[in-house]
């Protein structure tokens, strides 16, 4: 067995009213259902799945990251490092299979202070840092 817990901590919230809610997650259910969806389908005579044969949006943009199958973490740690040295305003298309991405990426960008200009899992478009664009 993975884990010998059922539930663990994942975040606490707060909201500008003063309450505050604990997350948690159901460890066991969220395994099943991460390999449930990494599962090729390919693999099983299934068919292809959506992501694999998505056409590259019509979004214009400076650069390209394909993250391929890496978790999302590992995908906005090597996001990080490859955009560091970017100017403001830079538009770059971050491409991510990762099922948790559509959670995940808009959190970083929110974090980052980028923006989150367009996104079409497991598509998603990054202006860098626009508020610091001069004019």
């Amino acid at each position: 067995m993975l884990c010998d817990f059922k539930y663990t901590f994942l975040t606490e919230l707060h909201s500008k009213n003063g309450w505050k809610r604990k997350v948690y997650i159901n460890v066991r259910e969220h395994i099943s259902m991460t390999r449930a969806a990494n599962s090729s389908p390919l693999s099983a005579g299934g068919a292809t799945p959506a992501s694999a044969t998505a056409k590259t949006p019509d979004w214009s943009f400076d650069d390209e990251f394909d993250g391929g199958d890496e978790t999302c973490g590992r995908v906005i740690v090597n996001l990080h490092l490859y955009i560091r040295d970017q100017k403001p305003g830079f538009r770059i298309l971050v491409i991510s299979r990762d099922p948790g991405a559509p959670m995940e990426l808009p959190a970083w960008c929110r974090m980052t202070k980028n923006e989150l200009t367009e996104m079409h899992h497991p598509y998603y478009l990054i202006t860098l840092k626009p508020h610091l664009v001069r004019t």
